[in-house]
């Protein structure tokens, strides 16, 4: 595809993003993630847990249902006291199904690495919380750069884990932008190739098309 694999519109998600943005709420920032565990790799959680260490008051929510069992918390909790984190900050919402509207607890994204996310990255920012992401050289390296850079926030996609940790504490220090696209979040993904699904329809029949003529 030319542009992006995927497109968004209305019937993606009904759900209403929350006007304030849980650090306006709460009074701390917090990260998230609602990837799936077996993408939390030794490296995914060194990441975060520098980001935690950079960003200092944040906190880190689990958004899964395994976030309600026990030993899933014990695991995460350790992993994060591991490495020079206070599992105090790690924060658990055990949902199943209507999970879209926890979105709205999360002010920053954290991609898991380096099998990033695809769907989730897509649903983060349809609820207006912007993702971190690290390129790779792989497809599933590249899910939620080619998501980020068709909804126009390509920057939030960078190629090491250096730069991952300072995108997150540099969007962390920008309540003003975060807030911005929050409240315009709908409105920039429908201006671009990610939120217009008749421009998606296109680019795939006239690529069938070229594929079927060869």
């Amino acid at each position: 595809m030319p542009e992006t694999w995927v497109s968004l519109s209305r019937m993606f998600a009904p759900h209403e993003i929350a006007e304030r943005t849980p650090q306006s709420r709460k009074g701390h920032l917090t990260f998230g993630t609602a990837n799936n565990p077996y993408k939390y790799t030794p490296a995914c959680l060194d990441a975060w847990a520098a980001v935690l260490r950079t960003v200092l008051g944040s906190r880190f929510v689990f958004l899964r249902p395994e976030g309600g069992v026990e030993s899933f918390r014990a695991n995460a909790r350790a992993a994060f006291a591991r490495r020079d984190v206070d599992p105090d900050r790690l924060d658990f919402i055990g949902v199943r199904g209507d999970h879209m509207r926890h979105y709205n607890e999360i002010d920053i994204a954290l991609d898991t690495l380096p099998h990033v996310g695809g769907t989730t990255t897509c649903e983060a920012l349809w609820m207006g919380v912007p993702t971190v992401s690290l390129i790779g050289p792989g497809f599933a390296e590249r899910l939620s750069c080619s998501n980020l850079s068709n909804a126009g926030l390509g920057d939030l996609a960078v190629r090491s884990v250096a730069d991952y940790v300072a995108k997150a504490a540099e969007l962390a220090a920008d309540p003003a932008r975060r807030a911005a696209l929050r409240a315009g979040a709908r409105a920039q993904i429908a201006a671009n190739p990610l939120g217009q699904p008749a421009r998606f329809t296109k680019n795939f029949y006239d690529l069938a098309r070229k594929v079927a003529s060869q």
